[in-house]
């Protein structure tokens, strides 16, 4: 028996299914933007190396996923330089408008971003003020998985290191 108060107090099923869990949450989380964020037609949570961690949408077109978000996030990466060579302090987000419509890259924590698809009309200002809001739940819920994920590869080393002590 395992004491789920404590992630390094897990056993592997019950690490796998707090992952699990967590990434439930998550798309919960982005749920909740979508639904309550007019205009805005697609959201997903990208990784420092353009993984797409958790994503919804209000379209029916199929977005290719893993390329957008190495694009956002070597954007993001390159702004957030930029911003850093002339002092301006943390990038909290980026906005660019297209002809149909618009994109917002949010910071969420220091290696993953939200990424907006946003319609032409929408109001930005609402946009950026709901995606915002949600922003440290869904950091606190990354930053959690970020944890689970590392105690459940250390707890998969340690018994791999086992299995070949034994051998």
């Amino acid at each position: 028996m395992c004491d789920s108060s404590s992630p390094e107090l897990l056993c592997k099923s019950c690490l796998t299914k707090l992952v699990m869990d967590i990434s439930v949450s998550i798309h919960n989380v982005l749920v909740k933007i979508l639904k309550n964020t007019p205009g805005l037609q697609h959201a997903m949570l990208t990784d420092s190396t353009g993984l797409t961690l958790a994503n919804v949408t209000r379209s029916t077109s199929t977005l290719e996923l893993e390329g957008i978000g190495a694009l956002s996030m070597a954007l993001f990466i390159g702004m957030r330089q930029q911003g850093n060579e002339v002092e301006l302090g943390p990038l909290g987000f980026v906005f660019s408008e297209f002809s149909e419509g618009k994109l917002i890259l949010q910071s969420i924590t220091d290696d993953c971003i939200l990424v907006g698809v946003i319609s032409a009309n929408a109001n930005i200002q609402r946009i950026k003020h709901s995606i915002k809001r949600f922003s440290q739940e869904i950091g606190d819920q990354i930053n959690l998985l970020k944890a689970a994920q590392s105690v459940e590869a250390t707890f998969s080393k340690s018994l791999l290191d086992q299995a070949l002590d034994e051998i």
